[in-house]
């Protein structure tokens, strides 16, 4: 169910812009929310509105992402991709408060959402060029079909 079917139904590519976008759009509010009226029941249901919609957002993008990685890197290089792709995860966790922080400092509490949003909207422009990869073909696999696979086993 959920974003798999999506991008079965919609395509990968479809699936990661749109998703990509909507963060964006999610990340900009946040930035916005100074802006807000002072009335607490508004300001809390525009946020967690805003948290609950870029985290559905975020697990589309990073589903057809990895979907995108795992379909395009030869069988033999799989798995060393997909560790490059947590370890630029990883480096991100690692520099993003610095430089929310260096942001925040240089241009106050919007800048660091306008930054970080806009970048995520620019970086879907080059995914529209992507080929379309079709995952139609590919029938959906069951959860104890995963389990029963050897490392699944060993680990």
């Amino acid at each position: 169910g959920g974003v798999p079917q999506l991008q079965r139904r919609c395509g990968v590519r479809l699936t990661l812009v749109v998703s990509m976008l909507a963060q964006a759009v999610c990340i900009f509010t946040f930035g916005f929310v100074d802006w807000l009226p002072r009335d607490p029941a508004a300001f809390s249901a525009v946020c967690l509105v805003s948290r609950a919609v870029l985290g559905v957002a975020s697990a589309g993008s990073e589903v057809a992402a990895t979907s995108i990685l795992i379909s395009a890197a030869p069988p033999r290089l799989r798995s060393q991709s997909l560790g490059w792709a947590e370890a630029a995860r990883g480096l991100g966790s690692m520099l993003g408060p610095p430089l929310g922080g260096l942001l925040f400092e240089y241009g106050g509490f919007p800048f660091p959402f306008l930054v970080v949003g806009a970048a995520n909207a620019l970086l879907t422009l080059p995914l529209l060029r992507l080929p379309k990869a079709n995952l139609e073909d590919q029938s959906p696999v069951s959860i104890c079909a995963i389990l029963q696979l050897p490392p699944a086993l060993a680990g």
